[in-house]
């Protein structure tokens, strides 16, 4: 039994580190992109095949599992993550609560999306996918918000951002082959404007499709790094923050990701629960603090929403109508 145990032991470890030298290829090419996503399982699988390989005393497997689990554990640790709020920042101006929900275009259970975004009310909503179907069940949504973008919304958009806070001018793009969108919004916020730049790229499923949201993400990040004033970046980016196509693009943008943690807020799929991957996010400037974080499934889609309130600081207050 034991002989087995050790056997299987490096069976393990070896698979693991073959996975881990093809992370290396991430920036290179999609499928070992892909490869790159699920760093903290690779850590747990890691820790299961280190505590095991002790037990029957595989000395080697247990040191080379340890070993393999430390690229992954600097990449994680190596992010730009939004630190907690002060005492003093949370009752500092006014609380602005934003969630980006990826509603899925054939969502099962559209009422029960509608039913989420009217018991958590957050300020501003940024829905990806609401088409189709979605142009039946939109409208409910208008007495809530009574500010949104695209104009058409109500008949259903691959982007749509809504808010009880007023819009002071919006600006739409579309990116690449398959026309991802893009919306950028000015909110009346008090003394200064604050700024949302919303997305929705590419799934990274084949060569066309990873160049797509590459190019994708590095526009978002220079779009960021153009913005003056409060930011927040916020959508369904098809990738964790440790690909290294995140990390050269947003990575590079000084941007806090509201969900960093030690063990991050998976998002997809939905059915995995927290055994999932992050590929939602909300990112803030040195403008914005996050007083609070709640990540929901369960509504009828494969994606889990992000939901964040966020202080505005250095004197900026936001007002609704």
């Amino acid at each position: 039994m034991r002989r087995l145990v050790r056997r299987l032991c490096w069976l393990g470890v070896t698979l693991l580190a073959v996975m881990t030298a093809s992370t290396a290829l991430g920036p290179v090419y999609w499928a070992f992109d892909l490869l790159t996503h699920p760093r903290p399982h690779y850590i747990a699988g890691l820790i299961v095949v280190m505590a095991a390989a002790a037990l029957v005393r595989a000395w080697g497997a247990a040191l080379l599992a340890g070993v393999l689990a430390v690229p992954h554990m600097l990449v994680m640790a190596d992010l730009t993550l939004a630190s907690p709020a002060a005492a003093d920042d949370r009752t500092t101006g006014r609380p602005i609560t934003i969630a980006t929900v990826n509603v899925q275009w054939n969502n099962r259970d559209p009422t029960a999306v509608l039913d989420l975004i009217a018991r958590t009310q957050p300020d501003i909503v940024v829905l990806q996918e609401a088409v189709g179907q979605w142009a039946r069940h939109l409208p409910a949504l208008r007495a809530l918000y009574p500010h949104a973008t695209p104009g058409n919304w109500q008949d259903g958009a691959r982007l749509i951002v809504l808010s009880r806070l007023p819009m002071l001018g919006t600006r739409h793009e579309v990116n690449g082959p398959y026309r991802d969108p893009t919306t950028m919004v000015s909110f009346d916020a008090g003394s200064s404007p604050l700024t949302l730049i919303a997305a929705h790229t590419s799934p990274p499923v084949s060569t066309i499709r990873a160049a797509a949201r590459n190019v994708h993400l590095r526009d978002l990040s220079q779009l960021a790094s153009a913005t003056r004033g409060p930011l927040i970046v916020a959508g369904d980016f098809n990738t964790t923050p440790w690909s290294p196509h995140y990390r050269t693009t947003l990575g590079t943008t000084g941007l806090a990701n509201v969900a960093g943690g030690p063990w991050w807020a998976s998002t997809w799929p939905d059915r995995l629960g927290c055994l999932g991957i992050p590929i939602d996010h909300i990112l803030v400037n040195e403008d914005l603090v996050p007083v609070h974080l709640d990540v929901v499934g369960g509504f009828g889609s494969d994606h889990r929403a992000v939901i964040a309130t966020l202080n505005l600081q250095d004197g900026h207050s936001a007002k609704g109508d």
